[in-house]
């Protein structure tokens, strides 16, 4: 569970604390200001990793609580892509999330896991090229086509793929 913190831009206004959409309502209607800076204080780190990407405050606190209800952390990671290195928003982030590849590691690692699936690189690539396959450049060539995506999120490596698709 996570806390947050309402601070008012009154700054003649204490704020308040709350752990969720009803708690922070509650409170927020019966409080003397109107506008609140929305701090996050403590919980997981790739939530609090997520509410600063996500941009979170008084507009779409609703929504970051409905979209986060139940995500994991590599959902949490694809939406802070999708943020952060795609440009869209919190809400075409959570919707669109689910379109994309998750692999824990780095592009090497995920372009060896897809030949591996796809039963080696003889199968993904002819039988000749398996000998000669520089997966570090295919990894590279795959990245700079926009296929797939390396970037660290909450101090882990993870690699996006089927970028195009989102």
């Amino acid at each position: 569970m996570a806390r947050y913190y309402a601070n008012p831009y009154d700054t003649s206004q204490s704020g308040f604390y709350f752990d969720d959409l009803d708690d922070y309502e509650e409170q927020e209607e019966d409080h003397p200001s109107e506008e609140f800076e929305i701090e996050f204080i403590d919980g997981e780190s790739t939530l609090a990793a997520l509410f600063s990407v996500a941009q979170v405050n008084q507009a779409n606190l609703a929504q970051w609580f409905e979209l986060t209800e139940d995500m994991d952390d590599n959902e949490m990671a694809v939406v802070a892509y999708i943020i952060s290195g795609l440009g869209y928003d919190l809400e075409y982030a959570a919707e669109n999330a689910g379109e994309a590849i998750v692999h824990l590691g780095g592009t090497k690692d995920y372009v060896e896991e897809m030949a591996e699936q796809a039963g080696g690189f003889a199968e993904l690539m002819g039988e000749q090229l398996e000998y000669y396959v520089d997966v570090e450049a295919v990894a590279r060539d795959w990245e700079i086509n926009g296929e797939i995506a390396e970037f660290t999120f909450a101090g882990t490596t993870y690699t996006i793929g089927n970028v195009q698709s989102l």
